[in-house]
């Protein structure tokens, strides 16, 4: 049973009705670094070629705290969970860095076989060098700066979601195995020689390569996302440095996706300096030139040499997110102090797009600098997407089941032992919801679910309700100062150990959940 009402600055809330306003996060750099100081009129926005008039504009500076550490977060009280990643406000830094290691496509065995006729890249230690180079960066981070640490495996997992505490997060990362997951003899299969058994052999072993591929990107790509919905509600640019090799994924879409979310892709290549013999075509030459560096032959063509799997994808996710790739290089932690640093001065830029023209395409976005000598990164575009539940079913769908929390929405919750059963009551913030205004009126529903999960993830009971919300300006003014209130009496399912609240705007397409493990409930 669900009991609602609302009760009595900051940004307001999101206002949608004949227009939808679109937003990019931009660095721009000099000969110097971050170029600091610009202004609206110093940038020229174009959406398919069409100049595009910046309605929104803001610039985020990073504060140094090297002398002063920053203040940490007050802890919630005792039963309280927030889904809330940072504290905002003035001292929110200007862009957050996320790390990501990746145990499931950095491969395990190098071995070479009898059939290769070149070495192949030896990433054996790519994540025990990555781990020790980590623990490098931490001693030299600026408290001011905030840092999370996920490791991908069979599903992604948060090692630290954000913080500037170097202690902690040296702490996680010494603690954190290290190991490649996935086989390169499975997922990268050489050719047989055994006589008259090699062919058969060899379609076996592609065969299974093929579906063990399959898996390893659907996990990949499922993970990506779950990050992306984990960090929405964070303001402003988000850099993820991705630590990886042989990824085989849909990258362009990926990186749109990701967009989304404003993050900047910086993938890594875990195989590091790639020691190897020299291209023999031109067409290899120009292509290793441009890596910067030697390629490797592919074991399964026998066609010459060929970029190393998952070259291609890095460059096109840095190209599509406003980041960079780092390749034929060991140096992690010159890629993660290079996010770091782009992100030092980010440039917002918004404009609003009419509902005729959301035609449910991607549209190229150009932005060119009227001053000479600026070098400008950014995301290629966006979808230009009407609100439906065609989108966001399938967005709620996979936050039931999500290892992280989604953030678009702010949702803080009390939970209580109550008659053996659980009370919970929260409230919902206001400004991650969509709000018509009509005259001195403003009109929203939203709908609250609340799961009961057991240990393995799987929902075992489900309560929801649709809440329509219709105000004046004034008590529009008072549901921002406390956000709308609600409560939910359950009763406790057999196997109970994961309470997950979730909440969803009108048609599903901005989401915040809440993940509560009964354990932490007192």
């Amino acid at each position: 049973m669900f009991i609602s009402a609302a009760s009595p600055a900051q940004p307001p809330a999101v206002f949608r009705s004949d227009t939808q306003l679109v937003q990019i996060n931009v660095i721009v750099r000099d000969k110097d670094g971050p170029a600091a100081n610009l202004e609206k009129d110093d940038f020229i926005l174009t959406d398919r070629g069409k100049k595009r008039n910046i309605s929104v504009f803001s610039v985020h500076k990073k504060i140094s705290r090297l002398a002063t550490p920053a203040e940490t977060t007050p802890p919630l009280p005792v039963n309280t969970f927030s889904n809330r990643r940072l504290a905002n406000g003035a001292d929110a830094p200007p862009s957050v860095t996320m790390i990501l290691l990746d145990r499931l496509n950095t491969l395990l065995n190098t071995s070479m076989g009898n059939t290769e006729q070149t070495p192949l890249i030896n990433v054996a230690h790519a994540l025990e060098s990555a781990k020790q180079q980590l623990l490098k960066f931490i001693d030299e981070l600026d408290p001011g700066e905030r840092v999370a640490i996920y490791s991908l495996s069979q599903s992604l997992t948060v090692l630290s979601d954000f913080t500037g505490d170097r202690e902690r997060l040296k702490r996680i990362i010494q603690d954190y195995k290290a190991t490649s997951l996935t086989s390169r003899e499975i997922a990268e299969p050489v050719g047989a020689s055994v006589p008259h058994l090699s062919s058969q052999i060899n379609e076996d072993r592609q065969t299974l390569a093929g579906m063990s591929n399959a898996t390893r990107a659907q996990t990949t790509m499922a993970a990506m996302l779950a990050l992306s919905a984990h960090v929405s509600g964070i303001p402003g640019r988000k850099n993820l440095v991705w630590l990886t090799s042989d990824l085989m994924i849909p990258a362009e879409a990926l990186g749109r996706a990701l967009s989304r979310s404003q993050i900047a892709v910086y993938p890594v290549d875990a195989r590091g300096l790639q020691p190897f013999a020299l291209p023999n075509t031109q067409a290899d030459y120009d292509a290793w030139a441009q890596l910067g560096g030697p390629l490797r032959q592919s074991p399964n063509s026998g066609a010459g040499p060929s970029v190393p799997v998952g070259i291609t994808a890095m460059q096109t996710l840095a190209a599509e997110t406003g980041g960079r790739a780092f390749v034929n290089n060991n140096d992690l932690t010159g890629a993660i102090r290079h996010a770091i640093d782009d992100g030092a001065t980010t440039y917002t830029l918004g404009f609003y797009v009419d509902t005729d023209s959301l035609d449910g395409k991607f549209h190229e976005l150009k932005v060119r600098m009227k001053r000479p000598g600026l070098e400008v990164r950014t995301q290629k575009g966006y979808f230009a997407l009407k609100d439906g539940p065609g989108i966001g079913g399938s967005l709620l769908a996979a936050s039931m089941t999500s290892p992280l929390e989604d953030s678009g929405i702010h949702v803080l919750a009390r939970v209580e032992h109550a008659d053996g059963g659980l009370s919970v009551s929260g409230s919902i913030d206001l400004r991650g919801l969509q709000l018509e205004q009509s005259r001195d009126l403003f009109r929203g529903a939203f709908e609250i679910y609340v799961l009961q999960q057991d240990a393995a993830g799987n929902t075992i009971e489900r309560q929801s309700e649709n809440m329509q919300l219709e105000m004046t300006g004034a008590q529009y003014e008072e549901y921002l100062k406390s956000g709308v209130f609600f409560r939910a009496l359950i009763k406790s399912k057999d196997g109970l150990k994961t309470l997950r609240i979730i909440v969803t705007d009108r048609a599903h397409t901005t989401i915040g959940s809440l993940i509560i493990p009964l354990s932490e409930v007192k």
